[in-house]
């Protein structure tokens, strides 16, 4: 398991028990790591067992539980993104209210499968020829190509104004669970679909009551150097 798949999952777990007060089944984490084989979620599990942050317990259904060590390390992360969101509104502040030429570019964003959202800032972005930057918009660079027949491929930078509700069919910006990507975004009966622009990928369907799930803003505008 690479290392920040590891540490998702181990936020996973954390965040579970936090809200619910025992950890997953086996069957939940597969539904989290999306995959379709018990054996496959053991592993990944085993893997945190083997670095110390689960301890196996023998005859109960939820047969693992968060050690001193995985309790820890959730603190730190906890900590981290602490700094991260005071940081990001320090950024927003510091932004002035009329047309700024520039916007902080703050990350990257997936175009493929979702990935922990980690701010991490990268620059800024002069604007003031595209549109119209105040403390509302901000960049993100994009990992992957599952928007590519929206014409936002991998390594564009797309500009979005934060904003926390769509409409339906809308390109935003999207949290689920800690994780961030850029889709089509729509609402059908209790589901949000995130719907891809390339046919090698599937649709993401989550529930509308899911805790984790938030909309951070819409995509108005896309950068690419040629």
């Amino acid at each position: 398991m690479s290392y920040d798949r590891q540490h998702r999952l181990l936020q996973f777990l954390g965040r579970y028990l936090a809200e619910r007060g025992f950890l997953p089944s086996v069957r939940e984490v597969m539904q989290f790591l999306r995959v379709r084989s018990t054996n496959t979620a053991q592993y990944h599990l085993k893997n945190l067992e083997k670095e110390g942050y689960l301890q196996r317990e023998r005859g109960r259904a939820r047969a693992f539980q968060l050690t001193e060590k995985a309790r820890r390390m959730l603190g730190a992360m906890d900590r981290r993104m602490g700094r991260v969101a005071a940081d990001l509104a320090d950024s927003v502040r510091g932004l002035a209210a009329p047309a700024r030429r520039s916007i902080p570019l703050l990350g990257r964003i997936t175009a493929g499968a979702l990935d922990l959202a980690v701010e991490d800032a990268l620059g800024s972005v002069d604007l003031a020829e595209f549109v119209r930057a105040d403390e509302n918009t901000f960049a993100l660079r994009v990992d992957g190509d599952s928007m590519a027949g929206a014409g936002i491929l991998d390594g564009d930078v797309v500009i979005v104004r934060r904003q926390s509700a769509l409409q339906n069919g809308e390109i935003g910006v999207v949290l689920v669970d800690g994780e961030t990507t850029v889709k089509y975004v729509s609402v059908e009966g209790e589901e949000v679909v995130l719907r891809p622009a390339n046919e090698r990928y599937r649709d993401i369907r989550i529930a509308r009551s899911r805790p984790g799930l938030q909309v951070l803003g819409r995509v108005i505008g896309v950068l690419r150097r040629l």
